[in-house]
């Protein structure tokens, strides 16, 4: 799993990325936890993207899944339908991101659950945890939500 030390080296960050009806300015991880990144969003002629999921019940192993937009696996499908991104697992959709501008794009779907990660979302909200975040700003952080390992 990427870390906020160690970042792929061809990541990009998006300067605006309305994250499920949420505006993250300045190139904001969505979740870190104990320094590592399950899912990456960045910028490129379509959006980039990192995503990994946990492998052991102690929540201490992961595997990578998706490597800058690239599936890993055979029931790993990433599939571009014009401007958008959607990431599926097993069929079941996880990510659904479209690029607006240059430097910009919508999350409207979202659901890390069945790879291990309680982070989910559409249009208008975004649960992580026992959290919801909706209609909010965030600028001036590296991490929307941060936990310790």
């Amino acid at each position: 799993m990427y870390t906020l030390d160690s970042l792929p080296k061809n990541y990009r960050p998006y300067a605006k990325l309305n994250l499920c009806g949420n505006k993250i300015i300045g190139g904001i991880h969505i979740i870190s936890i104990g320094g590592k990144l399950p899912i990456i969003i960045g910028s490129g002629a379509k959006p980039q993207i990192w995503i990994s999921a946990l492998t052991s019940r102690e929540r201490d192993k992961s595997i990578l899944l998706v490597d800058s937009s690239i599936p890993k696996f055979p029931w790993v499908r990433v599939e571009e339908q014009g401007r958008q991104m959607l990431v599926k697992v097993h069929g079941a959709t996880i990510l659904r991101v479209e690029q607006t501008g240059e430097d910009q794009a919508i999350v409207s779907e979202l659901d890390l659950r069945s790879i291990g990660f309680n982070v989910h979302g559409g249009l208008s909200s975004l649960f992580v945890a026992n959290s919801q975040f909706s209609g909010g700003t965030i600028e001036g952080s590296t991490v929307l939500v941060e936990f310790a390992e």
